[in-house]
């Protein structure tokens, strides 16, 4: 996503959208250099040819490349610089969530609430206040389904595991028609896409054809703990992310070292799945599901004869199926 496409020695270009699909159009025929160019990540350069009234679909895949640079001074008063500032639409990457001081853990909901014209109710709740509305105002949609209540222990942390955001676009006003129905934002958050490449398994077995991992990663923090794997699957790739608390383990311990009954339990979890498949080069099939999930259970009352249980079972599940329908470059479909 949102990498550069230049058609070097002119003034054609383009950016690649959230799904990373470009469209340069009115280019004169001839003879051209096209560049595709990215911070981080290698630059990729090769000739074309522009035949009168003609399409070309060119897909390209950048290699991570570290950013080299030499040591700058700077000695002049810093000047005032020219930025194109859209007020009311903001882009997040993962990146930046991660780098935005946290409360205990990364947490999307956190980052939001540094932003101009959002508030929090207190310093303990991740409910986002946009513009003096309340947190019910605001519509949240993960890969295009809604989530109505995405929160854990009653607003304190919200229910998106970090590691598995691509990316988050809020937008705190103006926002289209096709996201009626609030009256203060609109985030939209957007799932990662597995690792289609770099499969472990060995490429002549009949399972690496549909089914490979190339990646995973596990972290431990002070509130939980989160796993992330993702890898090639049959033309595409899939990405899985798991996180959950373990406060009622570390209760366990506790009541076990004071040789007390435990006679309550408390954890929440937060899973998200996602899995693509790239048909043909006009078509794909997008499958996201999400569950999360707060579970609280204690003991009312210990009399055998009048026993009383509170079970407490709160959270949300989602599923999604995307088709994406792109035959030439003046028309677009997501169903």
């Amino acid at each position: 996503m949102f990498a550069n496409i230049v058609m070097v020695g002119t003034d054609f270009g383009a950016a690649s959208s959230v799904q990373g699909f470009y469209v340069i159009s009115g280019i004169p025929p001839g003879n051209y250099r096209l560049r595709v160019m990215m911070m981080g990540y290698k630059s990729v350069e090769m000739p074309i040819v522009v035949e009168p009234k003609s399409d070309q679909r060119l897909d390209f895949e950048l290699n991570i490349e570290p950013v080299h640079g030499e040591e700058i001074t700077v000695t002049a008063e810093r000047t005032r610089f020219k930025e194109q500032v859209e007020i009311s639409r903001t882009n997040l990457s993962f990146r930046e969530i991660k780098s935005t001081p946290a409360f205990i853990e990364s947490d999307l909901f956190r980052s939001l609430q540094l932003l101009p014209g959002v508030l929090a109710q207190n310093d303990f709740s991740a409910a986002l206040i946009v513009r003096g509305g309340s947190p019910d105002e605001n519509l949240i949609l993960l890969d295009g389904t809604e989530v109505y209540n995405p929160y854990h222990i009653g607003g304190v942390f919200s229910t998106f595991n970090a590691d598995a955001v691509s990316d988050a676009e809020f937008l705190a006003g103006g926002f289209p028609a096709e996201y009626g129905g609030r009256i203060s934002s609109v985030l939209k958050i957007t799932s990662k896409e597995g690792n289609s490449k770099n499969g472990r398994l060995t490429k002549n077995t009949w399972l690496a054809k549909y089914w490979d991992i190339s990646h995973g990663r596990g972290e431990i923090s002070a509130l939980s703990s989160r796993i992330l794997l993702e890898g090639p699957s049959y033309k595409g790739g899939w990405v899985f992310s798991g996180r959950r608390t373990y406060f009622d383990q570390l209760a366990k311990i506790y009541y076990l070292v004071k040789d007390e009954k435990q006679n309550w339990t408390y954890y929440f979890f937060d899973t998200q799945f996602n899995i693509y498949s790239d048909l043909n080069p006009q078509n794909r099939l997008t499958f996201s599901s999400y569950i999360g999930a707060d579970r609280l259970a204690f003991l009312l009352d210990e009399n055998l004869l009048n026993q009383t249980d509170f079970n407490w079972d709160w959270g949300n599940q989602t599923t999604s199926l995307t088709w994406r329908f792109v035959p030439n470059s003046k028309f677009y479909s997501e169903s």
